[in-house]
């Protein structure tokens, strides 16, 4: 009897398929991984009875009672040496994180881990964690806490949800998500220190769903101004987390080389970009000089996102289901990873930068008579924003001081007036992170107008239609609420850029027509100039509805979504600010109402 103590001592266990209790109670006692195959030996389980214990261990971990793989499960309650944390705050530069998945028997809070993030060449090829951001860590005790070294970033969970939190009669909470298309809340089983009536945002927290919801950020009140776009990029389901494949893939892209064997080199061009004062990136700039013959040399340079961007990639598929960066008042969500978006794909001042480069040769008359493209290396000279090259111009008056040589140019270029010598100076340029760059010479600012206003003079030859809609931009004061929605001053800056963009674009029209010509048979299509409108109006569909329903007596409008909005409530808009204002008193005689659904906007025109 004496010789079988030791292993009685080590089963210690009730043999069978153990019970909930037991499983824990295990989990807790083990010294060593507590996984099925330890388990179903420790209580001698066979055959079906394993099979038994798989199903049970799932349903544990469903309901949030242990968090594991197939290797070793551990008690929720415990923190486990390798788990998934959730960062929760920036404490003075060091993140702090909790346990994702936190269920103790005894309603004890979540122990808060400090986050130790790896230095020296590994934190270079790793982002710095942010608020929100998901890790799988390894934990280890420290003193009477816990640190954590990450190991791995998480993606974010494609199946969050946003919604307002609500609470029952019996004090259980509900979410009620934002989007219409969901129609009944969802129960709400870990609230994470929320309160009713905050906006946030939860996920499954088990793969039942049975498990219901928990809240993985509080995003606060839901009326506030900051929150509407939050709202909104959930509700129109707008991707705005990358996979981490996309992410390394562009950090590894961002990296190329910019070789001048296989690029132009145009550095030695004061080529400047002209944006509006709060741009966020920056794709596109331009230059022009006199070529000596009463015309001009033009280039328009693009950033070159192709070579960072390869065909068939994770970047490219994350970007082909964005199509488009989306801009709100508060935040934009970019089509590609920040480290391109907002870094080597946006042509900032003083950085080395890849661009696809359109050479224009532009005569006396504005027609451009020979062009190229190439692929090229560039450094903005600088970032202007539209309203302080306006000013300058402005400023410099009808003075045009003797066009000089390009030797000479290339010295005065990147020379200011006193008043401008550091930074974009006396009026801002537009935020493109460059610190410090040297304000251009007014002379390339006048050749870049001059040369606009040969390509002006051809454009009003051809007698182009011309729809000069006005741009709205939502402005917000210092608390993040909307102070006005304010129509952006039409200026000669932007139809400058308009024109040289057109111009870029025509000249690739005509690259990609000599092509055909060139390589493919006759396509057998032929374009004509059609008979001029005459005394007719011609106007767009939406346009002509619009105007009509201001003829026809209209004067309230109420239209849902808000975004996207439609073209047919814009013309009502614009052509009752031109035809239902009182001309004595400015005062407004009609009204224009953005609903907050269908039922609203149905309900306020009814009314009216």
């Amino acid at each position: 009897m004496n010789d079988h103590m030791p292993y009685m001592t080590k089963l210690r266990f009730p043999q069978g398929l153990p019970t909930r209790q037991q499983v824990l109670d295990f989990i807790a006692q083990s010294d060593e991984p507590a996984g099925k195959r330890e388990m179903a030996k420790a209580f001698g389980l066979k055959g079906t009875e394993k099979i038994a214990l798989k199903a049970l261990l799932k349903d544990m971990a469903d309901e949030g009672l242990i968090d594991g793989n197939r290797s070793a499960f551990h008690a929720m309650g415990g923190v486990p040496k390798v788990t998934v944390l959730r960062i929760v705050e920036i404490d003075e530069g060091e993140p702090v994180a909790v346990p994702d998945s936190w269920q103790p028997d005894d309603a004890s809070p979540p122990p808060r881990i400090r986050v130790i993030e790896p230095r020296g060449k590994q934190r270079d090829r790793n982002a710095a964690l942010r608020v929100g951001d998901r890790v799988l860590a390894r934990t280890e005790e420290a003193g009477n806490g816990w640190i954590a070294h990450p190991m791995k970033k998480l993606q974010g969970g494609e199946e969050q949800m946003m919604g307002v939190v609500e609470l029952d009669g019996a004090g259980k909470g509900w979410l009620a998500p934002v989007d219409k298309r969901v129609r009944n809340a969802v129960p709400i089983s870990d609230l994470g220190g929320a309160e009713k009536g905050q906006l946030v945002l939860a996920e499954p927290a088990g793969r039942s769903p049975r498990s219901g919801m928990k809240v993985v950020a509080v995003l606060g009140d839901p009326l506030a101004p900051r929150a509407f776009s939050l709202i909104a990029i959930h509700k129109h389901g707008i991707p705005f987390v990358f996979p981490e494949g996309a992410v390394t893939e562009a950090e590894v892209a961002a990296k190329l080389p910019l070789s001048e064997d296989t690029r132009e080199d145009l550095r030695h061009l004061p080529i400047v970009a002209i944006d509006p004062a709060d741009a966020r990136d920056h794709d596109d700039a331009i230059w022009a000089e006199p070529d000596g013959e009463d015309g001009f040399k033009a280039l328009v340079a693009i950033a070159d996102v192709s070579y960072y961007v390869r065909p068939g990639g994770e970047t490219d598929r994350e970007a082909r289901k964005r199509g488009n960066s989306v801009y709100f008042p508060d935040r934009v969500v970019p089509m590609l990873p920040e480290v391109l978006s907002a870094d080597v794909c946006s042509l900032k001042s003083g950085a080395d930068r890849a661009a696809m480069a359109c050479h224009l040769t532009i005569d006396s008359s504005g027609h451009i008579r020979d062009w190229r493209f190439t692929r090229a290396v560039v450094r903005i000279a600088e970032v202007i924003a539209y309203e302080e090259a306006q000013r300058r111009i402005d400023a410099a008056g009808s003075h045009h001081p003797p066009t000089p040589s390009f030797e000479e140019e290339g010295e005065q270029a990147l020379k200011a007036p006193s008043s401008l010598e550091e930074g974009v100076g006396g009026g801002g340029g537009a935020n493109d992170g460059g610190g410090g760059a040297k304000t251009v010479s007014i002379q390339v600012l006048q050749n870049l107008w001059s040369a606009w206003r040969l390509l002006e003079k051809a454009r009003h030859a051809r007698d182009p239609l011309n729809l000069d809609l006005p741009e709205r931009r939502v402005v917000l004061n210092s608390e993040g609420k909307i102070a006005e929605i304010a129509i952006r001053e039409r200026l000669d800056a932007h139809k400058l850029i308009e024109e040289y963009m057109i111009a870029a674009n025509v000249a690739a029209l005509h690259m990609g027509a000599d092509y055909v010509k060139a390589n493919l048979a006759p396509l057998g299509l032929r374009a004509r100039r059609a008979d001029k409108v005459g005394d007719r109006i011609y106007v767009e569909g939406n346009m002509a509805a619009g105007l009509g329903a201001v003829y026809g007596g209209a004067t309230v409008c109420a239209w849902y979504p808000i975004t996207p909005s439609t073209s047919l409530a814009e013309a009502f808009t614009e052509f009752c600010g031109d035809y239902r204002t009182d001309p004595a008193t400015g005062k407004a005689r009609y009204a224009i109402v953005q609903a907050e659904d269908e039922i609203a906007s149905i309900g306020m025109v009814v009314g009216a």
